[in-house]
């Protein structure tokens, strides 16, 4: 039985010593590698660094990772394989290290770099009299939707319609239309202007009469508008030019026609207005249209 125990501690004796190399050796690279790189205390500051994920058998008693691999293939020279990416995630594994992430886990590795993805413009459409000014705001943000700072190139596409400052503030020039552009490297927003020319404060009224039943236009009919009475042509209509903005009373007459009477708001530059009329009942009515 003492045979038995002796034989037994001599056995674990035994694997201790044959492992202990290997404890030390890990060790002892471990250290390196803090020291190299100042990760002592830190997230790399473990075996894992080296061996998790464990991919690949190198002949020891654990496997290693892309960075294990590399590390013992270079003979330990960390410093001779710091410009290479061993896990291929575009990292090389300085720059993983610096970051503290794991050289040798594709899974792990620096969050990318903030690049401008896009400029939104606002506002996005606008309309202007000539001589109107506007204000436009360039919102640049990275590839996650987040703002990022960047020089801004403004431009106008039609510069006889509306010319626009480096800080952004258009003039409207003419009537037309035009883009305004924010741009930055190759990255661009845009705007869309509509310029008009100013109201004048008047305006053309245009009457269209016709028949409610027929739908023929009636010509002739007298149509008294803005103390004003015109006749109707062969098209059925009739203008009047130079009508002050505001509230009118207008009467539209035609003999065996029912008269026509109302009122309407002028507020735009040009007005239609279209009215039906009505045949008297008289048997022996005929058309005059």
């Amino acid at each position: 039985m003492k045979n038995k125990i002796r034989i037994g501690l001599l056995m674990l004796i035994m694997l201790a010593l044959v492992g202990a190399p290997g404890a030390l050796a890990l060790s002892s690279i471990k250290s390196s590698f803090n020291t190299q790189y100042g990760t002592a205390g830190t997230s790399l500051d473990t075996c894992n660094t080296c061996h998790s994920p464990s991919l690949f058998d190198i002949g020891g008693s654990n496997p290693v990772n892309y960075y294990g691999r590399d590390l013992f293939n270079s003979g330990n020279n960390f410093v001779g394989i710091q410009e290479t990416d061993s896990d291929g995630d575009g990292y090389t594994n300085l720059a993983e290290i610096n970051a503290r992430t794991f050289p040798g886990d594709p899974a792990s590795h620096p969050a990318p770099t903030p690049v401008l993805t896009t400029i939104s413009v606002s506002p996005a459409t606008v309309s202007l009299s000539i001589g109107g000014t506007q204000t436009f705001i360039a919102a640049p943000k990275d590839q996650f939707g987040n703002p990022i700072a960047a020089s801004i190139v403004w431009s106008s596409s039609n510069t006889s319609v509306g010319t626009v400052s480096a800080s952004g503030v258009l003039t409207a020039v003419s009537a037309g239309t035009t883009t305004v552009t924010a741009t930055s490297g190759s990255v661009k927003g845009t705007a869309a202007v509509t310029v008009t020319a100013p109201s004048t404060g008047k305006a053309t009224v245009k009457f269209v009469v016709t028949d409610s039943k027929t739908r023929r236009t009636i010509h002739e009919a007298k149509v008294s508008f803005g103390g004003k009475t015109k006749e109707t042509d062969d098209h059925g209509m009739v203008e009047f030019t130079d009508v002050v903005l505001g509230t009118y009373k207008y009467k539209v007459s035609k003999e065996r026609y029912q008269t026509i009477t109302n009122s309407i708001n002028v507020t735009g530059d040009t007005i239609t207005v279209y009215v039906k009329m009505l045949k008297t009942r008289s048997r022996d009515s005929q058309s005059h249209d």
